[in-house]
Protein backbone atom coordinates (compact mmCIF):
# COMPACT_ATOMS: atom_id res chain seq x y z
CA UNK A 1 0.00 0.00 0.00
CA UNK A 2 1.19 3.48 -0.84
CA UNK A 3 -0.07 6.98 -0.21
CA UNK A 4 -1.88 8.66 -3.14
CA UNK A 5 0.51 10.44 -5.45
CA UNK A 6 2.95 10.07 -8.30
CA UNK A 7 5.87 7.69 -7.97
CA UNK A 8 9.10 7.60 -10.00
CA UNK A 9 11.46 4.69 -10.52
CA UNK A 10 14.80 5.76 -9.04
CA UNK A 11 16.60 2.42 -8.67
CA UNK A 12 16.38 -1.31 -9.23
CA UNK A 13 18.65 -4.31 -8.80
CA UNK A 14 17.89 -7.62 -10.53
CA UNK A 15 20.09 -10.59 -9.79
CA UNK A 16 20.70 -12.70 -12.90
CA UNK A 17 22.30 -16.13 -12.85
CA UNK A 18 23.85 -17.31 -16.11
CA UNK A 19 24.92 -20.47 -14.27
CA UNK A 20 25.42 -21.57 -10.67
CA UNK A 21 28.74 -19.70 -10.59
CA UNK A 22 28.23 -16.85 -13.08
CA UNK A 23 25.95 -14.35 -11.32
CA UNK A 24 25.52 -10.70 -12.25
CA UNK A 25 23.29 -7.78 -11.35
CA UNK A 26 21.32 -5.56 -13.72
CA UNK A 27 21.03 -2.22 -11.95
CA UNK A 28 19.24 1.02 -12.55
CA UNK A 29 20.35 4.02 -10.51
CA UNK A 30 19.07 7.52 -9.97
CA UNK A 31 21.86 8.71 -12.26
CA UNK A 32 20.51 6.75 -15.26
CA UNK A 33 16.78 6.79 -14.40
CA UNK A 34 16.41 10.53 -13.69
CA UNK A 35 17.80 13.05 -16.20
CA UNK A 36 17.68 16.81 -15.64
CA UNK A 37 15.11 16.30 -12.88
CA UNK A 38 12.79 14.25 -15.12
CA UNK A 39 11.99 10.58 -14.81
CA UNK A 40 13.07 8.55 -17.82
CA UNK A 41 12.77 5.22 -16.00
CA UNK A 42 9.03 5.62 -15.57
CA UNK A 43 6.24 6.66 -13.25
CA UNK A 44 2.87 5.60 -11.93
CA UNK A 45 0.08 7.41 -10.10
CA UNK A 46 -2.32 6.26 -7.42
CA UNK A 47 -5.46 8.11 -6.39
CA UNK A 48 -7.19 7.77 -3.01
CA UNK A 49 -9.25 4.59 -2.50
CA UNK A 50 -8.13 2.73 -5.62
CA UNK A 51 -5.96 -0.17 -6.62
CA UNK A 52 -3.75 0.32 -9.66
CA UNK A 53 -2.43 -2.42 -11.90
CA UNK A 54 0.92 -1.11 -13.17
CA UNK A 55 1.99 -4.28 -14.99
CA UNK A 56 4.38 -7.12 -14.30
CA UNK A 57 8.15 -6.72 -14.36
CA UNK A 58 10.55 -9.41 -15.47
CA UNK A 59 13.62 -10.11 -17.51
CA UNK A 60 13.56 -10.19 -21.26
CA UNK A 61 16.43 -12.30 -22.50
CA UNK A 62 17.37 -11.07 -25.94
CA UNK A 63 21.08 -10.75 -26.63
CA UNK A 64 21.60 -9.60 -23.03
CA UNK A 65 18.99 -9.81 -20.24
CA UNK A 66 17.21 -6.56 -19.47
CA UNK A 67 14.35 -5.47 -17.21
CA UNK A 68 11.01 -5.12 -19.02
CA UNK A 69 7.45 -4.17 -18.02
CA UNK A 70 4.89 -6.67 -19.32
CA UNK A 71 1.11 -6.41 -19.04
CA UNK A 72 -2.12 -8.32 -19.26
CA UNK A 73 -3.45 -7.91 -22.78
CA UNK A 74 -7.17 -7.30 -23.16
CA UNK A 75 -10.11 -6.46 -20.97
CA UNK A 76 -11.27 -10.06 -20.40
CA UNK A 77 -7.81 -11.17 -19.23
CA UNK A 78 -7.62 -8.13 -16.95
CA UNK A 79 -11.02 -8.90 -15.39
CA UNK A 80 -9.97 -12.54 -14.89
CA UNK A 81 -6.73 -11.42 -13.24
CA UNK A 82 -8.64 -9.07 -10.90
CA UNK A 83 -11.10 -11.85 -10.02
CA UNK A 84 -8.13 -14.01 -8.94
CA UNK A 85 -6.58 -11.09 -7.05
CA UNK A 86 -9.84 -10.46 -5.18
CA UNK A 87 -10.20 -14.14 -4.35
CA UNK A 88 -6.74 -14.11 -2.79
CA UNK A 89 -7.35 -10.74 -1.05
CA UNK A 90 -11.09 -10.64 -0.27
CA UNK A 91 -10.75 -7.50 1.88
CA UNK A 92 -10.34 -5.44 -1.33
CA UNK A 93 -13.37 -6.86 -3.17
CA UNK A 94 -15.17 -3.50 -3.16
CA UNK A 95 -12.19 -1.33 -4.16
CA UNK A 96 -12.11 -0.28 -7.84
CA UNK A 97 -9.06 -1.47 -9.79
CA UNK A 98 -7.52 0.69 -12.50
CA UNK A 99 -5.50 -0.60 -15.44
CA UNK A 100 -2.90 2.18 -15.43
CA UNK A 101 0.41 0.80 -16.52
CA UNK A 102 3.71 1.99 -15.17
CA UNK A 103 4.41 4.71 -17.72
CA UNK A 104 7.75 4.10 -19.41
CA UNK A 105 9.40 4.09 -22.80
CA UNK A 106 12.63 2.74 -21.36
CA UNK A 107 11.25 -0.50 -19.86
CA UNK A 108 8.13 -1.21 -21.92
CA UNK A 109 5.72 -0.16 -24.62
CA UNK A 110 2.77 2.17 -24.09
CA UNK A 111 -0.60 0.44 -23.83
CA UNK A 112 -4.06 1.23 -22.43
CA UNK A 113 -7.47 -0.43 -22.21
CA UNK A 114 -10.63 1.22 -23.53
CA UNK A 115 -12.38 0.27 -20.27
CA UNK A 116 -9.61 0.50 -17.65
CA UNK A 117 -11.73 0.18 -14.47
CA UNK A 118 -13.02 -2.97 -12.81
CA UNK A 119 -15.54 -2.14 -10.10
Amino acid sequence: MVQPGEYHLTAFDVKVARSTTDIMHIKGTKENLIKEGKSIGGTFTVNPSEIVYIGHFGLDCGAEPFLWRYYIDGRSEFVSYIDGFREKYPFVKDVPVQFRLFSTKMLGNLHALDEPTVE
